[in-house]
């Protein structure tokens, strides 16, 4: 039935491409239960070394963009600060370690100058940077470690 249905595809859309009666006609043949079974069992019937391989997407610049729009804004401000886009201060991070607070009002000098609407609260902020960065809890509170370009050698992602 499968490939009974490709010469009336191929006739549909030759004879009248505009016309509700042909593509009626097309949908009735081509999608229906029958087809659907017919490529089933066609695909199964496939030897593994017959079978295409699937290979994982390469990484371009649209790819990566896309992924930075649908990250949350939090997970783009710790990107920035790790790519140095957004520098902070020698002595806001001592020896790859800043303060919790310290990182929260970073983040939100961060959107503003974005001009990020949808600001997180610290809580949420806090529940979103301990899935990505390594973090613990010292004497003045809990605190993160950045690795940041100057010094990439010291700590790293990960929790």
């Amino acid at each position: 039935m499968f490939l009974k249905a490709i010469p009336v595809v191929l006739t549909c859309t030759l004879q009248s491409r505009s016309t509700r009666l042909s593509w009626s006609r097309l949908r009735s043949v081509c999608f229906n239960q029958d087809v659907a079974n017919e490529f089933y069992t066609y695909l199964l019937s496939l030897k593994p070394d017959e079978l295409i391989a699937l290979h994982p997407i390469p990484s371009t610049d649209l790819r990566e963009e896309m992924i930075n729009i649908s990250k949350s804004n939090s997970l783009r401000f710790i990107d920035d600060v790790q790519s140095g886009d957004f520098p902070l201060a020698p002595h806001e991070v001592v020896h790859g370690k800043i303060g919790s607070r310290d990182l929260y009002q970073k983040y939100s000098d961060w959107c503003y100058a974005n001009g990020e609407r949808n600001k997180a609260t610290q809580t949420k902020f806090s529940t979103i940077v301990k899935r990505e960065l390594k973090h613990g809890r010292g004497t003045s509170g809990v605190y993160y470690c950045l690795a940041l370009p100057q010094q990439s050698g010291e700590v790293g992602l990960g929790a």
